[in-house]
């Protein structure tokens, strides 16, 4: 009632996303990491000077940055929104599930001038509303859990395999080959695929459904 805060939410490249899961981008030190976004991702230099959190866990591909003007009482205030905001990256908006891929831009706060009004009881609820009205109206999406699978095969067969995995919502990322077994060729094949492809049903495993597959293909 005594505050006001102002966010919006967007989303980050995914090429940025994906280079902070890999461990690309020094999320601990500041000025590292202002170059590589600067250089590499086409951020202004003063706005990669200005973020200052990443989560969840402080090292996640969800980032804060402050793009308000001077504020004498904001700078007090920046723990306790760094704080609410592992809290909202890790159990987001639709889902309670972890935010991926989300910049939230700390526009404006207005604070009163009463120190009693600007500690964590009055800012933490206040970020948090904050934070999860600007990510509903940005138009979140829920995305499907994914998983690697590896898979051996003959390499015959692979063309088939890779057919039935694209059915599944799946997409190959890797092929090995191996040295040859009994006289004939096999391959690793490392495929990304949702979750619920390969929870076993009335079609069985996911193992026996791709056997079947490579067979018919064959």
């Amino acid at each position: 009632r005594h505050s006001r805060l102002w966010v919006s939410a967007e989303a980050l490249d995914e090429t940025l996303s994906a280079a902070i899961e890999q461990g690309r981008i020094h999320t601990a030190d500041a000025k590292t990491r202002s170059r590589q976004l600067a250089e590499t991702y086409g951020w202004r230099i003063e706005e990669a000077r200005r973020v200052f959190a990443f989560g969840p866990h402080e090292s996640g591909c969800n980032v804060v940055v402050d793009r308000t003007a001077s504020n004498d009482n904001f700078a007090e205030t920046k723990p306790w929104l760094a704080t609410m905001f592992q809290w909202v990256s890790r159990e987001g908006v639709l889902a309670s599930e972890p935010l991926r891929g989300v910049c939230l831009n700390i526009v404006d706060v207005s604070y009163v001038a009463d120190a009693i009004h600007r500690g964590a009881g009055q800012v933490l609820p206040m970020a948090r509303r904050a934070m999860f009205g600007s990510m509903l109206l940005a138009s979140p999406r829920v995305l499907e859990p994914m998983v690697v699978v590896e898979l051996v095969c003959p390499v015959k067969v692979i063309g088939a395999l890779e057919n039935y995995l694209e059915g599944k919502g799946g997409q190959v990322v890797g092929v090995e080959e191996l040295e040859e077994e009994g006289g004939e060729a096999v391959s690793v094949v490392s495929v990304q695929l949702p979750v619920g492809a390969c929870v076993a049903g009335r079609q069985g495993h996911l193992a026996d459904r791709c056997w079947h597959a490579m067979l018919r293909g064959a």
